[in-house]
């Protein structure tokens, strides 16, 4: 026990608080032992200390000391309420900052939610007023390319979920990874497209990271020209080809158009009963620029099998079903049948086995270039070539805006036919010029599918 000035300290359970027990003017007084903070004494040591402190004033042996041990008690007390004031201050900061963080979290969990998500985002470009109004094909060929895009994404930033996440490093990574499988003119169209969907989207749609595309420097192209088919390997290619791949064979040979324009024509562009072809290029669509081009014989002959009631909607519909819901699948028949009528499809040196990009050398493009150079050797004017093909520049346009009909059609009768048709039968010979200039008179006006039906009844009439 301690000295009885000191006080006795005890507790009255293990782990419980400090009591000191002391008399004052043969008084007994108990009390609790508390800290600084108002906490209750557990430990022994601290509880002598405490006790010293207590007990110190009742055992001064003159009132200076007593006053003064008030006075240091009561600055202790003061103090101890200022420590106290001060825990409640850090709690309630404590607080607000967890509130504050709270409220954080709330307001970019929300953002987080109303972030455009780069799986909606063509569905928001295609929607959007201030995208480019392209035509449909297009708009099939940018969906193509944005999609080839996110899978990219999904891929190798599977973190990035929306468009603002994608960075000018993501930008520059695709496009490499694009440049080693492309060609530099097919990744700058990529490349282009994407920029456009980040500048459409981006004018109300916060991009943190900028457009990821815009500082791209675009890649040197080099020009790849699809070379034209000669006669010889024409015929071969058409007498293999079959049922609407061949149709389709006839329709761009002796129109010149683009595999687009030809896929996809209607019946409401061709006009048998006159012998024109009307058709409005889908490259230059926006512009406004149309093409008539006289029908041939050979084709005029291949469309007119089909049967009036079934001349609705697309010439091709199996083809044009194909092409619509992916490009790829009608290329990639046409060269096949060119490798099976032994046609190297690609450059030298290129494409499978080589371990180069494929280069095209031959296509269906290739029928556009036979027809250009088919006129041309035939002595076609250049201003009469380019009206049945079509120009995209406006002076070119210009230059065979007032090419007649007739030159238009004598120029298509110089090609040459691909049908191995019998030899007619001759007509008597005090027949034959009258028959002639019948059918020069009448024939000018006639489509030749009507011409040859023609020949065949006079010769009828003349045995």
């Amino acid at each position: 026990m301690a000295r009885q000035r000191r006080g006795r300290v005890f507790t009255r359970k293990d782990g419980g608080c400090y009591y000191v027990q002391f008399y004052a003017n043969g008084k007994q007084i108990v009390r609790a032992l508390h800290d600084l903070k108002g906490n209750p004494i557990t430990v022994e040591r601290e509880a002598r200390k405490a006790a010293d402190v207590l007990v110190r004033p009742y055992n001064l042996a003159d009132t200076a000391d007593l006053r003064q041990s008030a006075y240091n008690a009561l600055r202790n007390a003061d103090d101890a309420v200022a420590d106290a004031q001060a825990v409640a201050d850090t709690v309630r900061l404590a607080e607000e900052g967890r509130q504050a963080a709270a409220r954080d979290a709330r307001d970019a969990e929300e953002a987080h939610r109303s972030r455009l998500g780069l799986a909606e985002t063509w569905r928001r470009y295609v929607d959007s007023m201030n995208r480019p109004q392209s035509g449909e094909t297009t708009l099939a060929q940018y969906a193509f390319q944005w999609h080839a895009f996110a899978r990219w994404m999904a891929a190798n930033r599977p973190e990035a979920v929306a468009l603002a996440d994608v960075t000018g490093a993501d930008g520059e990574a695709y496009a490499t990874s694009l440049a080693a499988a492309l060609a530099p003119g097919t990744v700058n169209k990529h490349t282009r497209l994407l920029a456009l969907v980040f500048r459409v989207l981006g004018a109300k749609e916060p991009l943190p990271h900028g457009n990821p595309f815009a500082g791209l420097t675009p890649r040197r192209e080099a020009q790849n020209h699809r070379q034209e088919l000669r006669l010889d390997r024409l015929r071969a290619v058409f007498d293999a080809a079959v049922g609407e791949v061949k149709t389709l064979l006839f329709i761009g040979l002796y129109s010149g158009q683009r595999l687009a324009d030809c896929v996809l024509l209607t019946w409401d562009q061709v006009d048998l009963e006159t012998g024109w072809l009307h058709v409005t290029p889908r490259k230059t669509r926006r512009t406004g620029t149309s093409v008539s081009v006289p029908l041939f014989r050979d084709l005029a002959n291949v469309l007119a099998i089909a049967p009036p009631e079934s001349r609705r909607g697309y010439v091709l519909p199996a083809l044009a079903a194909d092409y619509l819901a992916n490009r790829d699948r009608v290329t990639d028949r046409i060269q096949a049948l060119l490798k099976r009528c032994g046609i190297d499809v690609h450059e030298p040196g290129t494409g499978p086995g080589t371990g180069k990009r494929a280069v095209l050398r031959y296509g269906f493009h290739s029928l556009r270039h036979s027809t250009a150079t088919i006129l041309q050797e035939a002595g076609a004017p250049a201003a009469v070539a380019e009206a049945i093909l079509g120009h995209r520049s406006e002076a070119m346009r210009q230059r065979y805006t007032h090419v007649g009909r007739e030159a238009l059609t004598a120029a298509m009768h110089r090609m040459p036919s691909l049908v191995e048709e019998e030899a007619p039968k001759a007509l008597p010979v005090a027949l034959a010029p009258a028959c002639a200039d019948l059918v020069t008179q009448i024939g000018l006006r006639l489509p030749h599918a009507t011409e040859a039906k023609l020949q065949a009844v006079l010769a009828i009439l003349a045995e």
